[in-house]
């Protein structure tokens, strides 16, 4: 396996340059590559065949298709997508490049699913006795292929053996630790220096790290798709899903209010929320932003739905201002501080769904300066404190349900 920051060379090193170099040395093997999509296989196996050439490989006249090519020894280079046709295919040397498009397939638990059972139903029966496996993996989440793959291999009785490149673009004192039967490979640089100092050194890198907030950074650039610290939201409890012909019920905006324009203070953060009839939680929307209560209020204003606020000083007069423009809000008692009730709510959906609308999955989870995987270690903690809010909320029990002002049905667009 090969884990590397993006735009350091893996695909160039591996899939291109590699495949080239062993169908030079061995051109009776057969070489196949995958990817997340066609055009990028395509690119791929064009590159490779022209390096092939260049190193005076000979190709068979018959080969015609860009992913599918010949030596003249009857060896071969073939391509396709993920779950893409292999049937008839066997390989010697199989290489998985970037199986996963970005971050939006990541996180889906579905996605997660097809592509391991893709790998283990379809890839695996492909490789022909004694073949080589190289993954190539921009690590998005902790179950994505190579983490599964890796697990496999801690609980395995007769492991694979993985040969793991492990280059984060920092170096770091605390290592990734990898499974025991694993031959590591790292980097032999002090703690803080940069991987490719001549492509990002130190403070392009600090540039990089900064713009994209700690989870990109600690999984696209150091390996480790989980922030270090923080983190009382995992990951592994939301999915990306649009709330096509469910029933939602007890739907409600919920605001954590504050009013200023100076970004060093608190922001104001809102979610829009329901659940459906077995109480697994929907986000329909969320926001944050530095404004004064005029501003705010004007935001607030465009939802179509129960406006729960918090009863602090700033909530009150929004409270007020909303109602006297007839809109349904109402302040809500809160209890103990921010961390407390982002544990209370986590646990009273343990055994729940929660599902966040793709338009605000990346806000809501990733934003690097709200986002609530990095709570309570991020920059801003408004939004983590709106969103255990909406879970509170939709948590109480049926009775209590039932007793919320103005809940109702959710059956329009989503904002």
């Amino acid at each position: 396996m090969m884990f590397m920051p993006p735009r350091h060379g893996k695909s160039l090193t591996a899939t291109q340059l590699f495949s080239a170099y062993y169908l030079y040395r061995n051109p009776s093997k057969n070489v196949g590559i995958v990817g997340y999509n066609a055009d990028f296989v395509s690119d791929h196996s064009e590159e490779a065949r022209r390096f092939f050439r260049r190193s005076d490989g000979s190709i068979s006249k018959s080969t015609k298709a860009k992913t599918d090519w010949k030596t003249d020894k009857n060896g071969g280079f073939f391509g396709t997508s993920v779950g893409g046709s292999i049937t008839g295919k066997g390989f010697d040397l199989a290489i998985i490049d970037d199986p996963i498009k970005g971050i939006e397939d990541a996180f889906s638990r579905t996605k997660r699913e097809s592509l391991r059972e893709w790998f283990s139903s379809d890839f695996y029966t492909r490789l022909e006795p004694n073949a080589s496996v190289i993954v190539i993996h921009t690590r998005w989440h902790r179950k994505d292929l190579a983490g599964t793959l890796l697990q496999q291999e801690r609980e395995a009785d007769r492991p694979e053996g993985w040969r793991i490149v492990s280059f984060p673009a920092l170096k770091e004192e605390n290592e990734i630790d990898y499974p025991d039967g694993c031959n590591v490979v790292r980097t032999d640089r002090e703690a803080g220096e940069a991987l490719c100092p001549e492509r990002y050194d130190v403070e392009d890198l600090k540039q990089i790290k900064g713009t994209q907030g700690a989870y990109k950074w600690n999984a696209l650039y150091q390996q480790r798709p989980a922030p270090e610290s923080g983190n009382i939201w995992k990951e592994d409890l939301f999915g990306m899903r649009k709330p096509d012909s469910v029933e939602l019920v007890d739907t409600g905006l919920h605001v954590d209010a504050a009013y200023t324009e100076n970004e060093q203070n608190s922001a104001s953060a809102w979610v829009k929320a329901a659940k459906d009839r077995s109480g697994n939680v929907y986000v329909l929307d969320v926001g944050f932003d530095w404004l004064e209560l005029p501003e705010l209020l004007q935001s607030i204003s465009r939802y179509d739905c129960p406006i729960m606020i918090e009863n602090k000083a700033s909530g009150k007069s929004l409270v007020q201002a909303l109602t006297r423009n007839g809109l349904p809000a109402e302040e809500v008692d809160v209890q103990g501080d921010k961390v407390a009730r982002a544990k209370i709510a986590k646990m009273s959906v343990n055994d729940k769904n929660i599902f966040v609308h793709p338009d605000c999955y990346s806000t809501l989870l990733l934003d690097k300066k709200q986002g609530i995987l990095e709570f309570p270690n991020g920059q801003h903690d408004d939004l983590a404190d709106a969103f255990s809010q909406a879970i509170e909320h939709l948590s109480e029990d049926e009775e209590n349900s039932k007793q919320t002002k103005g809940g109702f049905k959710m059956n329009r667009p989503f904002f």
